[in-house]
């Protein structure tokens, strides 16, 4: 309409400029006498007052329509005034009860109208040098039977170049596992990486600081780079990590369907190869192959060796001779019943590690949350066999001669003896030593002979222990084994005196010291 106006126009002023009169214009276009009188004024208008590129692209302004819902506008403050989050449907219920004919659309309309959608904040481009930084972040999915999957993703921000990976979990190995494959990958480790406030590496906010794991923080130091923690709420801060995320919802996931964990990597690695750092990036204009050829120069080099990113777990060996971890059940020797030992977990490998870091059982590692035992127990048993109560007892007994005692009453006492010594052993997971010796005690006052009125004494009396009260606890013991082996004589504090009081004269010198002085 817009372009059959300006050629009417220019009709009419070619016409009206030749000298012919508004009849024989009318006449000759077909139009009326009024609409060519009118467009005559329109031009004459534009070249008195000026003439404006944006008026001129704009639709010139109706005059405002009767709406329905004119007559419903107090209904509608009403409304939002008790409900300031109402829907835009429950608003149409509620109007089409009190006898609105409209339609939902005028509604949906007119509420956007009243409360606007808060607009985007505006970004600005960030350009980063070569080396200077990568993200990296977790984006859950599920295969095609529903069995949940992380993707890990990295990237380098200046080549774009990306790592990723599906892992069944996103615990703090699985991060550091992944990181340190990100950086073997790459070739190098950039100086800083971005991420949110992931657990595993953020442990709280205090205020707005970040607290990072102690843990985490060693990987780092490590490695060489620094963890620069995003803004809480702000996914655009990292948003080199999130469009590949997105990337792959769109691209990787759309015309696949991913059955085993393997077959996703498998073909993930493909798609990254091929359709991520192997074609030209939209921002850059060059392949993130290519620019990582000329960024790997300005990466921290890599360490000789990696670092042990093996899980590590503090447990005590139950009555079976068996640790659980990880949803599974590691066999330990005998001669480890009832003591602490520590659990170092690799991909394939589970090592159990006693006194002075011996490595005493090696098993592989089975599949997470599974309920194996590893070995399996005999043929004839589905669980294993709950060690003598010889074993037993000579287990407790190493806690002091009334835990001993009470070990041999129960035996006494107790119909099924092992049962009740087992449960003892298991106190050492969540209760300090001294004060399940305690709570022993007090059960013999009342001659109480069993495992659970020791575990009653204990939640009534006592506070449970975290893991790191019971690897404190075993570090003081051996400290004191140590030092009972090898003393150490405390020193006289006198001698400290006289050093903070200076070198002393001759005629102040005590006697004892003019003696030795004569006697040298």
């Amino acid at each position: 309409m817009r372009e059959a106006r300006a050629r009417l126009a220019y009709e009419v002023m070619r016409r009206q400029r030749r000298g012919d009169s508004l009849r024989a214009i009318a006449r000759a276009l077909r139009i009326d006498r009024k609409t060519v009188a009118k467009i005559i004024d329109e031009v004459q208008r534009r070249r008195d007052d000026g003439d404006d590129a944006l008026a001129r692209e704009l639709p010139a302004k109706r005059a405002p329509r009767p709406s329905k819902l004119d007559r419903f506008t107090g209904v509608i403050a009403e409304l939002l005034a008790s409900y300031p989050d109402l829907r835009a449907t429950r608003l149409h219920e509620e109007l089409c009860a009190r006898g609105f004919d409209g339609s939902y659309t005028i509604v949906r309309e007119h509420l956007l109208k009243l409360r606007p959608r808060p607009g985007k904040k505006p970004r600005k481009l960030v350009r980063t040098p070569a080396g200077k930084q990568g993200q990296f972040d977790w984006s859950p999915y599920e295969l095609a039977d529903g069995t949940p999957m992380s993707m890990f993703g990295c990237v380098l921000s200046y080549s774009r170049y990306r790592y990723a990976r599906f892992c069944t979990d996103t615990r703090q190995p699985t991060i550091f596992r992944q990181l340190r494959h990100s950086f073997e990958h790459c070739g190098g480790v950039a100086r800083e990486y971005v991420t949110d406030t992931m657990p595993g590496i953020v442990d709280r906010w205090e205020g707005d600081e970040p607290v990072l794991n102690l843990r985490a923080v060693d990987f780092a130091v490590f490695y060489g780079f620094e963890i620069h923690v995003a803004p809480r709420g702000d996914g655009a801060y990292k948003g080199k990590i999130e469009r590949t995320f997105r990337h792959a919802v769109e691209s990787f996931f759309n015309g696949r369907t991913l059955h085993t964990l393997e077959q996703a990597n498998a073909e993930l690695a493909w798609w990254l190869e091929h359709n991520c750092n192997g074609k030209k990036h939209g921002t850059t204009g060059r392949r993130p192959v290519d620019m990582l050829e000329q960024e790997r120069e300005h990466l921290l080099a890599l360490p000789a060796r990696p670092y042990d990113d093996r899980e590590l777990a503090h447990r005590i060996v139950d009555a079976y001779c068996y640790v659980r971890f990880d949803g599974n059940f590691y066999l330990a020797p005998r001669r480890q019943v009832g003591k602490w030992v520590y659990v170092r977990a690799g991909d394939e490998l589970v090592e159990i590690v006693a006194d002075a870091a011996t490595v005493v059982a090696r098993h592989p590692r089975a599949l997470r949350n599974a309920g194996l035992y590893v070995p399996p127990p005999a043929q004839d048993s589905s669980r294993p066999r709950r060690r003598p109560v010889a074993e037993l007892l000579k287990a407790i007994a190493q806690w002091g001669p009334s835990a001993a005692t009470y070990g041999a009453a129960i035996r006494e006492h107790q119909r099924c003896p092992a049962v009740h010594l087992g449960k003892l052993l298991a106190l050492r997971t969540d209760w300090a030593l001294t004060d399940i010796v305690a709570a022993i005690e007090h059960a013999t006052l009342y001659q109480a002979w069993g495992a659970d009125p020791v575990q009653r004494i204990l939640a009534a009396r006592y506070r449970p222990r975290t893991m790191q009260d019971h690897i404190a606890e075993s570090a003081r013991a051996h400290i004191r084994q140590a030092m009972a082996q090898s003393p150490v004589q405390q020193r006289d504090l006198q001698s400290l005196a006289r050093q903070l009081a200076g070198p002393a004269s001759k005629q102040d010198a005590p006697c004892e010291t003019d003696d030795d002085d004569q006697a040298t």
